[in-house]
């Protein structure tokens, strides 16, 4: 995004982030249902799969009110970065609903965070390549002492970010110039819209943040057939009880 030429006088005011996390262990995949549509996703289910127990070493449980709301966290090696998600009910701005997420972090006890191998998750892939102007930044003066009087004339930010079995990469630029623990078996099953977030374990806000309602950012598949039942027998029907 940064321009092939400055004049002299052109301001400018770039920053990038580039982060590539990868699971040590490659997730399972399977199509799931997220909001009535059915999409690729990926985690582990309670089968006999040997790489199952490294996958679950791969996943804390930070909070679980509910099969529909939780909050986890996806592990990927020896980072600082932490890929979070939470299914959690959405607060008036996207940084309220951030802050009531990193506010459950941790809240189950240490026992109760690893998951057990008769429970299950499951996670919808997510690709998405946004670039959007903020015409909101446009045109307003510099704060800054030396530079009063000028302005941006230009302000946006390239985001690309991917999340699936394998792990989860982000890049992001923005170029701004111009002349001036429950006992029961849990299911983590992202099936309702959620936060999704990547913050470092040192700082205290995310540096990547996306709340996901629809499927506009997933790969959506064919639905599955339903279930054939078999035809009526009547013999097996003896009054009112069935053999």
């Amino acid at each position: 995004m940064l321009p092939s030429n400055l004049a002299p006088d052109e301001l400018l005011a770039y920053g990038y982030l580039s982060r590539d996390l990868r699971f040590p262990t490659v997730f399972a995949m399977r199509d799931r249902w997220f909001q009535g549509r059915y999409v690729r996703a990926f985690g582990i289910d309670d089968g006999p799969h040997p790489d199952n127990p490294a996958r679950r070493a791969q996943v804390i449980a930070h909070d679980d009110v509910s099969s529909d709301e939780f909050v986890i966290e996806l592990c990927a090696g020896e980072t600082e970065d932490r890929i979070v998600i939470a299914q959690i009910p959405p607060c008036s701005r996207l940084g309220v609903t951030v802050g009531a997420a990193l506010d459950r972090l941790e809240r189950l006890r240490p026992e109760d965070r690893a998951l057990q191998p008769d429970e299950t998750l499951w996670v919808p892939r997510l690709e998405l390549e946004v670039c959007r102007r903020f015409d909101e930044l446009t045109h307003r003066p510099l704060c800054n002492r030396d530079l009063q009087g000028r302005s941006f004339d230009e302000v946006q930010q390239l985001v690309k970010f991917k999340l699936d079995e394998v792990g989860a990469s982000v890049i992001a630029e923005a170029v701004m110039h111009g002349y001036g623990a429950p006992a029961q078996k849990r299911y983590f099953i992202v099936t309702r819209p959620f936060l999704l977030m990547l913050i470092r374990r040192s700082a205290p806000i995310p540096y990547l943040a996306l709340w996901v309602e629809t499927t506009a950012w997933m790969q959506e598949q064919p639905a599955p057939p339903p279930p054939a039942f078999p035809p009526f027998d009547p013999s097996l029907w003896s009054g009112p009880h069935l053999r």
